[in-house]
């Protein structure tokens, strides 16, 4: 009793200085500090406090985070296991295993996946073919995407609020290196309506879209070079850049309202970024932290609170320095 009654303590005064973001960092840590295994970490950004983190998988690192509404407290890692679509469920305030499940569908890699209601939209690679597709949990496939000719990959893919959905996808540029192209889909269809070029001939790492009600945002390696493609139904306007903090962004993720987050790490592995700005606004702020056991980050979910698990996970993590801080007396 005197144990639950310290946790709820520690949880409420944790509470009193949380933020209503939770971002989940799905990334690797190098052997020199560890298994080279997926681990979620856990930052409250806005207050720049690290909550812990927990192993998700072993060794796969075609994998990304997304949130089931069905589910709340869980996060899901959807991955390409043994070349199969499965999902895995965790509670991501405890980072206890809750559950898993195999769609079925024979998948080679995976580029991204999320939920959209109670079905997953996927994009990667089918059998040589680089596509995103939309499956039920059952792994009944609900629509097919078309994509550019020419396509080499998918890269990743969003549905919006009124049903219209949008993929990123890379291919040759027209002189060298790459172009990518963002298509949109209306509601119900898997038919291209429009095609935006994002990049042409470049060799930058484009990723990660993120949407708000009248902008597409996609991610690049640096925060500062980020692509912003506004849009109204399925008409698509150009694609410019917005510039701001030149900080490293391996993924983008959606924060409160229109703001967005790039989360990334150095070349060393030494030093991770959180970057914040609204989506279409230069104007944005940055912080960053050091450590010698950051690994590659392979995707970001944010919990937008007020949610019981974003102060429980908070409140967890408080313990757990309260722990280590009395072990070091």
């Amino acid at each position: 009793m005197k144990q639950f009654a310290l946790f709820c303590a520690v949880s409420a005064s944790a509470s009193s200085f949380a933020s209503f973001e939770l971002a989940l960092v799905l990334q690797t840590y190098t052997p020199s500090n560890g298994p080279n295994s997926l681990h979620v970490t856990r930052w409250d950004p806005a207050n720049r406090v690290s909550l812990g983190q927990f192993t998700v998988f072993d060794n796969s690192t075609t994998a990304n985070l997304a949130f089931n509404t069905s589910a709340p407290g869980t996060v899901d890692l959807i991955q390409s296991q043994f070349n199969t679509l499965v999902a895995r469920r965790y509670n991501y305030s405890t980072g206890l295993f809750v559950s898993e499940y195999s769609t079925g569908v024979a998948m080679n890699s995976l580029s991204s996946g999320r939920y959209v209601s109670s079905n997953l939209l996927v994009a990667g690679n089918f059998g040589g073919t680089h596509q995103a597709r939309l499956y039920s949990q059952g792994g009944g496939l609900v629509r097919a995407y078309t994509t550019p000719g020419g396509t080499t990959l998918a890269v990743d893919a969003i549905t919006v609020s009124s049903g219209v959905t949008f993929v990123l996808t890379r291919q040759a540029g027209t002189v060298s290196g790459n172009k990518y192209t963002l298509t949109s889909h209306a509601a119900g269809s898997g038919a291209i309506v429009q095609s935006v070029v994002v990049a042409d001939n470049t060799s930058e790492t484009l990723h990660s879209l993120v949407a708000t009600g009248n902008a597409i945002a996609v991610g690049s390696a640096y925060f500062a070079d980020r692509r912003i493609v506004p849009y109204t139904g399925t008409t698509m306007s150009s694609a410019f850049a917005v510039g701001g903090y030149v900080t490293e962004t391996a993924t983008l993720t959606q924060g409160h309202g229109d703001y967005i987050w790039g989360i990334g790490i150095d070349s060393v592995n030494t030093r991770m970024y959180f970057t914040t700005a609204r989506i279409a606004n230069f104007s944005g702020n940055y912080w960053s932290t050091s450590s010698t056991n950051y690994g590659t980050i392979i995707d970001s979910a944010m919990v937008l609170a007020p949610e019981p698990g974003t102060f429980l996970a908070i409140g967890v993590g408080v313990a757990a320095l309260l722990k280590r801080r009395r072990k070091s007396r």
